[in-house]
Formats: C-alpha cells, sequence, structure tokens
C-alpha cells in the first residue's frame, strides 16, 4: 500500500512538472507571437515581400515591437502585410513612418524595419497603413556585381593588350623616355614659356595704347579725340594726295620727254646728239663769253672817263 502511494505521489509530480512546462512554452511562444500582449493592427503595402512570412520580427529603431500576422496578395504589383504592434510602442510610432522589409543580419529571415520619424504628426492607431520604400532586392544587386564583373574582365584584357603595346619597340612610351625627346620637349616648353610671356607684355602694351587712345593722349589720342585737327589732317591728307597725282602728271611727262630724246624726236635731242650743232652751239656760246669780256672792258674804260670819272676831294 505504501509503495503505491509513492508511485502515486511521484507521477502526480511528474504530470505537474509536464504541465508547469507545457504552460511555460505556451506563454514563452505567446509573449513572442503577442498572443496575450494587448496590441494594435496596423498595415503596410509593399511591391515585393522577398520571403516575408506570418511570424517574422517588426523592428522599430531596432528593437523587436511586433509581428508579422498576415501576408496578403493585392495585385499583380502590391502585397499587402499586416503587423501586430505592441500598444505600449504605439506611442513612439508616427503616422509618417516608413516601412522597410530588410534582413535579420547577413542572411537571416526577412523582417519589417520601421524608420523612425522626428516629424509632429500623430501617433498610430488601430487599421492605420504605413507608407513604405522600396528596399534594393538581393537578385537585382546579384545581377548587377555580375554585369560589373564581366566589365571588369572586358577592361582588364583591354589593359593587357594597352600595356603589351606600350611595352613594345618604337611606341610612345618609349619615345617620350628617350632623353633627346625629353631635353626637345623641355626646351619647347620653354620656348612657350617665353612666347607666353611675350605675349603677356605685349597685351599689356596694346592694353595701355587702348586705354591713351580712349583718353586721347598721345599723337594718335589727340588725331582721334580734337575735331578741328581731325579734320586738318584729313586736308593735308587730301593735299598730299593731289600733289602725289601731279607728281605723277610730271614723272609721266618726263618718261614722255625721255622717251622723245631716246627716240631722237625733239630740238633737246638734236643739240644733244647732232655733231654739227654741238659746233655751233660751242660757237655761240663762245660768242657770249666774248662778248661778255668785252662788256666789262667797256665799262671799265668808261669808269675813267667824264661824266663817270670821279671827283678828287679838296684838302681842308
Amino acid at each position: 500500500m505504501k509503495k503505491e502511494t509513492n508511485r502515486n505521489i511521484r507521477l502526480g509530480l511528474i504530470v505537474l512538472i509536464g504541465t508547469l512546462g507545457i504552460i511555460a512554452a505556451l506563454y514563452y511562444v505567446g509573449s513572442k507571437q503577442r498572443l496575450f500582449g494587448d496590441t494594435i493592427h496596423i498595415r503596410a503595402e509593399f511591391y515585393n515581400v522577398n520571403g516575408l512570412r506570418s511570424g517574422n520580427s517588426v523592428r522599430y529603431a531596432g528593437i523587436d515591437v511586433g509581428t508579422v500576422d498576415e501576408v496578403e496578395i493585392v495585385s499583380d504589383s502590391s502585397v499587402m502585410v499586416i503587423m501586430s504592434i505592441d500598444r505600449d510602442a504605439c506611442r513612439f510610432i508616427r503616422k509618417d513612418a516608413v516601412a522597410v522589409i530588410g534582413t535579420d543580419g547577413l542572411m537571416g529571415n526577412r523582417i519589417v524595419n520601421i524608420n523612425a520619424s522626428h516629424s509632429t504628426a500623430p501617433e498610430i492607431k488601430e487599421g492605420d497603413k504605413l507608407l513604405t520604400y522600396r528596399s534594393v532586392e538581393m537578385d537585382a544587386t546579384l545581377q548587377t556585381l555580375n554585369k560589373t564583373n564581366q566589365n571588369l574582365n572586358v577592361i582588364s584584357a583591354d589593359l593587357r593588350v594597352i600595356s603589351g603595346k606600350l611595352n613594345s619597340d618604337g611606341s610612345l612610351l618609349n619615345l617620350l623616355l628617350d632623353p633627346a625627346v625629353s631635353a626637345d620637349v623641355q626646351s619647347a616648353i620653354t620656348h612657350f614659356r617665353y612666347v607666353g610671356e611675350n605675349t603677356a607684355v605685349l597685351t599689356g602694351d596694346l592694353r595701355a595704347v587702348a586705354r591713351n587712345l580712349r583718353e586721347g593722349k598721345g599723337t594718335a589720342g589727340l588725331i582721334l579725340g580734337d575735331t578741328v585737327l581731325r579734320n586738318n589732317v584729313s586736308r593735308t591728307v587730301v593735299n598730299i594726295r593731289s600733289l602725289t597725282d601731279s607728281l605723277a602728271i610730271v614723272s609721266g611727262n618726263l618718261q614722255s620727254l625721255s622717251d622723245n630724246l631716246k627716240n631722237g624726236q625733239g630740238i633737246v635731242r638734236v643739240l644733244f646728239t647732232d655733231p654739227e650743232y654741238l659746233k655751233k652751239f660751242d660757237s655761240i656760246l663762245m660768242h657770249f663769253e666774248n662778248g661778255a669780256d668785252d662788256f666789262d672792258e667797256s665799262m671799265n674804260n668808261l669808269k675813267h672817263r667824264w661824266p663817270f670819272k670821279e671827283k678828287k676831294k679838296g684838302k681842308r
């Protein structure tokens, strides 16, 4: 009898411990799923949930504040997610908060992250719908990385070809590394610098000349600024042009006279080219010279004759 009583006591203790364990497990699971807490339900509409399922966590500022209750397909481009949020956390979440689907760790389960809002909007209530942001999809990221890898392979191959050409004989790199070419390039740069300095000086001089012209300084500035002087200069230019035309006419006449002399035309040509006329011309000149001498002698004789003779002054 005593043995049976002990056996019943042990059996009762085992049943009691099992019951307490089941209750604790149910409570733990219920607390994780917000089955026994005071919660509200809110919604968020996404384009793609990327594997989000019921029971996944909902976090606000990195803290678990709820769970995903239901995931429903609304249309071909919209999925509705219904979430249970602890009422204690609702006073921190605003109506303009943004929900984003993320990952728990690097390769963990999908979760819903509610980004904190610093606005003065009212807190969320039962049935509110949050704004959503389309996050970067991992598949699209992997495809982009794959294309980038392919492009890098092509670029690497091109660089290998370019490197081979640069290392070959007669390449531009070898030409640039030649000391003679380097010296020539340095000399050319020095000449370019010298030309640039001279150009700067010339530009400064031209700027000074232009400033003097605007201010009426110098001869050119005076001519351009003084109306009377400018008119005088204009008339002088006209007179010079007229004189040039006259000189051209005289030059033409002299050219015509020269042509006549060369062709044996005119009295001058006859006088200078005919020997008989030259002899006659010399004879005439000699007669003129003799006549001038006789005239001088006659005048001297007249000075010594009365009444041209000078009277002598008497003594006092």
